[in-house]
């Protein structure tokens, strides 16, 4: 076994899988794989509205390439599985492509070479328009050879009984090499609804053309103004007016906003401050008028003036004990303390005022509360 500069074994190189023949056997490889998608198990986790992991994509890939291609998908599994991818991503990019082409007004015969930048722009304008009632005067010789074919068309002109090859051939542009007109009579492409004013068009039998005379092309006349402008366009129809269905659903959204009912705007927080202070006040004045509520005032503004008459009494007697209690230690004299005590009982009269007299000594300490003992 061979092994590297630092004793690790070689890595035994993967099988290399040749290029696949997709378009091989008339494209078999690719109507397996469209049948393998189709499957309910697959389809599921590649198109499905549920939103899936990658990996469980490349698990479905790698199911698939098993079932399509067994001995590849022996030799290298991660391999075959992303081909397989690749494959089916392509082929669903071209489909969208294509039917975003046909899905449009203007994908037809010929096209708009002012704009050759964009080649995935639909084109706006038509090299030539053919009515629902088959060719006239104005259609090419372009359009005339692609007509031609069309009167291989089933019975009934089912649009089903046309052959793939032909439908190819009739979405082809105008510019690629077309067959040569040999028959005279053709009948027209079922057109689906498409609405066309066919008395803008003059209608007049289309001219035999054979394989020997060499092809030519009608004088175009002028292309006809329409409104916007483009040329090549139907004729705009009278207006139609909108459908009863319309009406009856404007009838019933009037119905529905008139049932509605609107939400009033939010007051801020001083409305609603003056409004509960409005509604206290218009409480009060009515249970004012009441004689309960005249009673029951009386009643706690007696209370309360009773409870007031309390307070100060006890507030005065704790003063006075203060005051007696200083002037037991010594802090305020006999003078102070009756001032005192004089000052702090509200109720008691101020002394009358009477003539200064001679001060005695015996006078002074009588007016002080005390008797002298003879």
């Amino acid at each position: 076994m061979a092994r590297g500069a630092k004793g690790k074994a070689a890595k035994a190189p993967k099988p290399v899988i040749p290029t696949i023949d997709w378009i091989g056997n008339n494209n078999a490889l690719i109507w397996k794989l469209l049948n393998e998608i189709e499957k309910k198990q697959n389809c599921s986790v590649l198109y499905g509205s549920k939103k899936v992991l990658e990996d469980s994509k490349i698990k479905v890939y790698k199911r698939i390439s098993e079932a399509i291609l067994p001995e590849w998908y022996a030799l290298d599994p991660d391999a075959i599985g992303n081909r397989m991818k690749n494959k089916a991503e392509d082929l669903y990019a071209r489909y969208k492509k294509e039917i975003k082409r046909l899905q449009q007004t203007g994908g037809g015969l010929g096209g708009n070479d002012d704009s050759p930048d964009d080649p995935d722009d639909v084109n706006e304008y038509l090299t030539c328009y053919i009515p629902n009632t088959g060719p006239d005067i104005t259609t090419t010789q372009e359009a005339l050879n692609v007509w031609a074919p069309c009167g291989n068309f089933g019975a009934g002109g089912n649009e089903d009984n046309i052959d793939p090859q032909l439908r190819s051939t009739v979405t082809t542009q105008a510019g690629a090499p077309q067959p040569d007109v040999t028959d005279a009579t053709h009948q027209r492409l079922p057109l689906g609804d498409i609405s066309v004013d066919n008395r803008a068009i003059p209608e007049a039998p289309t001219p035999a053309v054979t394989p020997s005379a060499p092809p030519m092309t009608p004088a175009r006349p002028p292309p006809q103004s329409t409104p916007g402008g483009k040329e090549n366009t139907a004729p705009v129809t009278g207006k139609k007016g909108p459908k009863e269905s319309s009406f009856v659903l404007a009838s019933i959204v009037e119905t529905a906003k008139s049932s509605i009912k609107k939400i009033p705007q939010k007051r801020s927080f001083e409305e609603t401050l003056c409004e509960i202070s409005q509604f206290v006040f218009i409480l009060i004045a009515i249970l004012y008028c009441s004689p309960w509520f005249r009673q029951n005032m009386e009643a706690a503004n007696n209370r309360a003036a009773v409870l007031n008459q309390q307070n100060e009494r006890r507030l005065r007697l704790e003063e006075l004990e203060q005051c007696i209690k200083l002037h037991t230690l010594g802090v305020y004299s006999k003078e102070e303390l009756l001032n005192l005590l004089r000052d702090l009982d509200g109720s008691q009269p101020a002394p009358k005022r009477v003539c200064p007299r001679s001060p005695s000594p015996r006078w002074d300490i009588e007016n002080d509360g005390f008797e002298l003992n003879d």
